[in-house]
């Protein structure tokens, strides 16, 4: 589906699912299946302040230039960028992070030698400067400071002449000092590089205007563009649009993988999505963009942007109950959406989490009192963390490894993320207790779904878990008990599902585990 070159291939396409689902992980395979290697461009000869004062000295042409042709096969190539906008929190900084992002993507591909790069980007930046006050600076930069010196010994010279000083030598030090100046000067003129005399924003990246920079820039760099047209915005659009077809013009199609959308403000999606519309429209060649995303989060970050669309009643699609979920249906070509996790699922997450259940694999020790972490589990907290051989036995003895399944399968709602999330939990806690009991292993399960299901409630519970494990039996004292802790009637459920997990297991060795943990 992201065949490069296909032009009826769809442009826009989500990866759909809940938080936890696996939407990050499938879009880093993406990217990493569609990796393209730097293009073979010969070296470049150094840029130097004589092909600098040249560029400068031409006719401002009327497009940005654009790269030199490559040996490049004629088949486009993908270039992934990954762009994430959750730091992002206006228009501007949303284009100035996907500036970034494909700029330094381009840079890798199109642009693999530093000489190549900096006059690259020197000749982009060159039509939108004051040229003429730059090249007046380069000059005086160039120049070397044995003129300057010659120049007081000039000065000195003539004080000789006019006061009949024994100074002969004066003229003799002036002629030296005049000789290596030019030589140093034409040395630096021909041989040196721009880079050294003139800003390093000029040779790095677009220009930016000091009128919208961050932080302050040269003052050689004067960018009239800029300030003539609709601001920072519209440049900043301006550079992605040239760089991408400068892109286009190497053989090489724009993928960009969008991340955590539905982390954003509503604010910063409907920008994100804007931005979107921008590459859509004909002045940029195609670009592919694969979004990751929960569809009914997104949905209501875009009807919450344009709530006067929504108050307004806006004809929608008839089988759409909001304006934000017609958006996606107009700008989305090709949804794909991530199988559900279920109770299934848990065998492999304890596998990959856990190792294999004890008998199966013997576990590797290093040394007398210390062993080594099993592959699979590389996101978990014994990653990190010198494990004892006593808790390695734990984790695969076949009884606790059954109880954890049990638990896994029963929880309300199946993600990867969470069961991975309790799994942490219980470990960190079987190393705090330290404990190498199998039965008391099993009870730390509990609290570790107590602490990961309902952390919203851990500060009520504190205190009163020997009163609800008195009281799991008796719905009179159970409904007493939960009051006292402060849970209102629209905390039932909690309620209620807290109660069936302490029916579930042992409640008082439950209650006396908390007590020491919380």
């Amino acid at each position: 589906m992201l065949k490069p070159g296909d032009e009826d291939a769809p442009t826009v396409i989500t990866v759909e699912g809940a938080w936890g689902s696996g939407k990050s992980t499938l879009l880093e395979l993406v990217k990493n299946g569609l990796t393209t290697p730097p293009a073979e461009v010969a070296q470049d000869r150094r840029f130097t302040v004589f092909a600098a004062d040249r560029l400068l000295w031409r006719p401002q042409p009327k497009k940005p230039p654009k790269v030199e042709p490559t040996k490049i096969k004629p088949l486009s190539r993908p270039l992934v960028v990954s762009f994430n906008p959750w730091r992002h929190q206006s228009s501007e900084q949303v284009w100035a992070g996907l500036a970034k992002a494909v700029a330094e993507a381009a840079e890798a591909a199109m642009l693999p030698h530093q000489n190549t790069r900096e006059r690259y980007w020197f000749r982009r930046n060159a039509v939108r400067v004051d040229r003429r006050h730059l090249q007046r600076q380069l000059w005086r930069r160039t120049l070397s400071p044995f003129l300057t010196l010659a120049g007081l010994g000039f000065g000195v010279s003539v004080l000789n002449a006019l006061s009949k000083l024994d100074l002969g030598w004066a003229w003799w030090v002036t002629v030296g000092l005049t000789t290596a100046g030019v030589l140093h000067t034409g040395w630096r003129y021909f041989f040196a590089r721009a880079s050294a005399f003139l800003p390093g924003e000029l040779f790095a990246g677009p220009v930016v205007s000091n009128a919208f920079a961050a932080t302050t820039t040269d003052p050689l760099i004067r960018d009239p563009y800029y300030n003539a047209r609709a601001g920072y915005l519209y440049l900043v659009q301006h550079d992605v649009e040239a760089l991408v077809k400068d892109l286009a013009a190497s053989h090489h199609e724009l993928i960009v993988l969008i991340d955590d959308l539905d982390r954003c403000t509503p604010r910063t999606t409907a920008q994100v999505f804007e931005a979107i519309n921008v590459f859509l429209s004909d002045d940029f060649p195609a670009t592919r963009f694969v979004l990751g995303l929960d569809t009914t989060v997104v949905a209501a970050h875009v009807d919450n942007a344009y709530r006067e669309l929504a108050d307004a009643k806006i004809v929608t699609h008839p089988d759409d109950p909001s304006p934000g979920w017609t958006f996606l249906r107009k700008l989305v070509q090709l949804p794909v959406r991530l199988p559900r996790t279920t109770a299934d699922n848990v065998d492999q997450v304890l596998l990959a989490q856990l190792g294999p259940v004890h008998g199966d694999e013997p576990v590797a020790v290093q040394g007398d009192d210390q062993a080594t972490v099993r592959d699979g589990g590389d996101e978990g907290l014994h990653d990190f963390i010198q494990i004892q051989p006593e808790y390695i036995a734990i984790e695969h003895h076949p009884e606790v490894r059954e109880h954890l399944r049990h638990r896994l399968r029963a929880q309300p709602e199946q993600s990867v993320r969470e069961e991975k999330r309790l799994l942490n939990v219980w470990q960190f806690y079987l190393r705090v207790l330290d404990t190498a009991d199998a039965g008391e292993a099993c009870h730390l399960v509990a609290v570790a779904e107590i602490a990961t299901r309902w952390p919203a409630y851990l500060h009520r519970l504190r205190g009163g878990w020997q009163d609800l494990a008195d009281a799991v039996d008796d719905d009179v004292q159970w409904g007493a008990t939960i009051a006292k802790l402060g849970f209102a009637y629209s905390d039932r459920k909690a309620a209620a599902n807290l109660r069936e997990l302490l029916r579930d297991c042992d409640a008082q060795a439950v209650a006396v585990l908390a007590n020491r943990l919380f």
